[in-house]
């Protein structure tokens, strides 16, 4: 991840978003990742590892973050998150999910991803 942030094309994508999920980030629980107007959430496959793989990362702009909440749970296959309902005037906030399914053969693919 840190790699694509050297590229001025990719800041370019980047700016164009209120919200960003990026998956496949190959990120590990060191990384701290500086995106500027964005704040940045990660949820890593491993704590350290040699071999970086995997990772999902959540982009908010710094001025929406407050309506975000990171949902926390067990899984390693989806981040969740919702946005406070004051931010759309509606009556129920949003939930929505970050996925990522590993590649059918890959040592991390599993059927409880789809559970």
């Amino acid at each position: 991840m840190n790699r694509r942030l050297q590229y001025n094309e990719f800041n370019e994508l980047l700016s164009s978003f209120d919200v960003i999920c990026l998956t496949e980030t190959k990120t590990d629980d060191t990384d701290v990742l500086q995106i500027p107007g964005f704040s940045v959430f990660l949820k890593n496959r491993s704590k350290l590892s040699k071999v970086r793989s995997g990772g999902i990362a959540l982009l908010f702009r710094d001025e929406l973050v407050k309506y975000v909440t990171i949902v926390n749970t067990d899984s390693q296959y989806i981040f969740w998150f919702k946005m406070n309902k004051s931010l759309f005037s509606i009556e129920e906030d949003i939930y929505f999910g970050a996925v990522y399914i590993p590649p059918e053969g890959s040592k991390y693919s599993s059927p409880d991803c789809f559970f």
